[in-house]
């Protein structure tokens, strides 16, 4: 997922990306469609997409606070913080 750390992205998308997420994870195991999404995230060990770029996030972001203050993206962070 290029681009998660700052791209914004809608419930649809997440909801249909999660949606192929499971069926390519369904065909994978070669389980029936009707297999729960738990069962079937539990076995191949996926977090939910949405959790996934949640994660991205916020390590990108804390990996941007912890850089010198001679760096850009932290001066520019924190510009953003201070409004």
């Amino acid at each position: 997922m290029y681009g998660a750390e700052v791209i914004l992205y809608s419930q649809a998308w997440f909801k249909s990306t999660a949606a192929a997420q499971m069926n390519i994870a369904k065909w994978i195991l070669g389980v029936s469609k009707w297999c729960s999404f738990t069962a079937v995230r539990g076995i191949v060990a996926w977090l939910p997409i949405e959790v996934e770029v949640h994660i991205r996030r916020l390590t990108y972001w804390l990996k941007i606070g912890q850089l010198g203050m001679d760096r850009w993206s932290r001066q520019i962070l924190d510009l953003m913080q201070s409004g």
